[in-house]
């Protein structure tokens, strides 16, 4: 039973990682062309065409390809993701320093890590983002690496910013509407098992219900039965009648009270109805009387 709900969570985590990746890409690339159009178009009008603007065009490039071909295998691309990421992040490390853009790169990247394949490649590229951080800041300090920032490129950070934040926002909005879905089918499924044990509660109430219910009248009838080979018995051990309706009395007594009883017979050819044994608390015995009379 774990396996499968296990199966079924990472078939649902799958599916919506891959909805999430073709939306994270399709924003991407849609919010990257205007960084690369401001890049070339920023280069071929000062004929400063260098290293850093190409590698920064084809990794936006290779983005908007990513973002068209999803017939690619989804490791494949989200992996591709994380390169060009750190790719551009380097690249704007080398021009920039620190100051620039390629810190917000290295913080975006273990967010989409972590959203896109798991907690464990989060962690991993968490810690590969402080550790080039932490090369970059020690070779500024020895002098080996010197930041030269592109002159006039502040749109072309505008552009890059606005393209970090609004992917890091959708990536996040996301992870928190899973969460919510989440959490909301749990609370589900714990009232749908609540409501399931208080029904089973009921049902348990009434089957012990009509399990007493059930046994009391097997008790009575077997109390009943009992008394009827007593009253058997009892014909062939009274020694008299009046020892035979006493006889029938207890009986009778044993099933229900009996404080107060008669016998009472009725003659079919005098009419007359008599009590040949009476026994009350409180009024004499009856007389012999019309059956007319005893009912009216």
């Amino acid at each position: 039973m774990d396996a499968t709900n296990h199966g079924e969570t990472e078939s649902m985590l799958r599916e919506w990682r891959t909805r999430v990746l073709n939306g994270f890409l399709a924003i991407a690339a849609v919010v990257a062309m205007p960084a690369i159009a401001t890049m070339i178009v920023q280069a071929i009008s000062t004929s400063d065409i260098r290293l850093p603007v190409v590698l920064l065009s084809a990794a936006g490039l290779a983005l908007i390809a990513l973002a068209v071909f999803r017939s690619i295998n989804f490791r494949v691309r989200v992996y591709g993701v994380l390169l060009l990421g750190y790719t551009a992040a380097i690249v704007n490390l080398a021009l920039s320093g620190l100051s620039g853009r390629g810190p917000v790169y290295l913080l975006v990247l273990p967010i989409v890590a972590l959203i896109l394949i798991g907690r464990r490649a989060g962690i991993l590229a968490s810690v590969l983002s402080a550790l080039v951080l932490t090369v970059v800041a020690a070779l500024i300090d020895r002098g080996v690496l010197v930041p030269h920032p592109l002159t006039g490129s502040v749109w072309a950070g505008l552009s890059t910013i606005l393209m970090l934040l609004t992917i890091g926002m959708a990536l996040l909005t996301s992870f928190y509407s899973l969460q919510e879905r989440l959490i909301g089918k749990e609370r589900q499924i714990q009232a749908e098992l609540l409501r399931a044990q208080i029904s089973l509660a009921e049902q348990n109430v009434t089957l012990e219900q009509k399990v007493k219910e059930r046994t009391e009248e097997l008790l009575q009838s077997n109390n009943i039965q009992t008394a009827l080979y007593k009253i058997v018995e009892a014909t062939s051990a009274s020694q008299d009648i009046q020892e035979f309706y006493a006889r029938i009395h207890q009986i009778v007594g044993e099933l229900m009270y009996a404080g107060n009883f008669f016998i009472a017979l009725y003659d079919e050819s005098s009419g007359l109805l008599s009590f040949p044994y009476f026994v009350d608390e409180k009024d004499e015995p009856f007389p012999t009387q019309p059956w007319k009379t005893s009912t009216a």
